[in-house]
């Protein structure tokens, strides 16, 4: 139930990929990351009635999840690409934070479609690896490299998709996250 700031996670990875010699941590970690275990905000996002109700609550409260970072859909025939774009894109440590960014996105869809449910493709805006294949055995999917943001496409119709496992909508709130986010003692200021 903290916020912590993006160039401090950056940072950390970065310093626990050069520490431990592994230049791929992000995939290694990504199998456990879940947006039901991002505090409030996740909760709340997690909540919405269906899928693309989901991912509309993610983009309009993103500011409580991170500073500067962009969440866009965007739609071409039958197929939808979900598009988010992180401010410290380039950093060190950012592979990690872009791996785990598109997992984080795989387990919303994962909640409102099956655990199974596996996307079109991911696209990450990284360079591509020599270890592509380890990058498309983690997300179960092909992976395109050196996209313009970290994306999840997937075929449109499954945006009125409910939840798998209901949660009650009343449970987290927008005032709930904003709470989380700034600590009662500024909200009384604003």
């Amino acid at each position: 139930e903290c916020f912590i700031p993006q160039q401090s996670m950056t940072a950390f990875l970065d310093a626990v990929e050069r520490r431990s010699g592994e230049q791929h941590f992000g995939l290694l970690v990504a199998p456990h990351l879940s947006l039901a275990r991002y505090g409030s905000w996740g909760r709340y996002v997690l909540a919405a009635a269906d899928l693309g109700a989901a991912i509309a609550r993610a983009a309009s409260t993103l500011g409580y999840h991170s500073t500067g970072d962009r969440l866009e859909i965007a739609f071409e025939r039958k197929l939808a690409r979900l598009s988010y774009t992180i401010a410290e894109r380039g950093r060190p440590g950012y592979v990690s934070v872009a791996c785990g960014t598109a997992a984080a996105m795989v387990s919303l869809f994962r909640a409102y479609l099956s655990p199974d449910w596996r996307p079109r493709r991911v696209e990450l805006d990284i360079p591509r690896s020599r270890a592509a294949p380890r990058f498309e055995e983690t997300f179960s999917c092909p992976v395109v490299f050196d996209a313009a943001a970290v994306s999840v496409c997937f075929e449109a119709d499954l945006l009125d998709r409910p939840a798998m496992r209901r949660t009650d909508p009343d449970l987290v709130t927008i005032e709930d996250v904003v709470r989380a986010r700034m600590g009662p003692e500024r909200i009384d200021s604003v």
